[in-house]
């Protein structure tokens, strides 16, 4: 695993994709796989993620810190709970509800 995001510090929980993850692409949009990759000549087969990668917010100045008392290991669907869909329906556009 390499990174090179300047908010990590040893003992920090993250949130890390292995190979084979659905994440956001923070530059292009869209959901991509990942894949191993080669950065500064080492093969990375995972990633520690922004929160624009989880789709979480537009964040992506560093790595998702979690909090000191999240399990190791455990999913981090588990931990962030619930899914929360922000709308913002425009006036021109009601909502019809059948």
């Amino acid at each position: 695993m390499v990174c090179g995001a300047p908010n990590l510090n040893v003992g920090d929980k993250i949130a890390f994709a292995c190979v084979g993850a659905q994440l956001i692409d923070p530059y292009k949009g869209g959901v991509v796989c990942l894949t191993p990759a080669k950065i500064r000549g080492v093969l990375s087969s995972g990633m520690v993620c922004s929160e624009k990668e989880l789709g979480i917010s537009d964040n992506h100045e560093g790595i998702l810190v979690l909090p000191p008392e999240v399990p190791l290991g455990a999913p981090l669907a588990d931990y962030l709970g619930d899914a929360i869909i922000d709308l913002d329906i425009t006036p021109n556009r009601p909502i019809v509800f059948p």
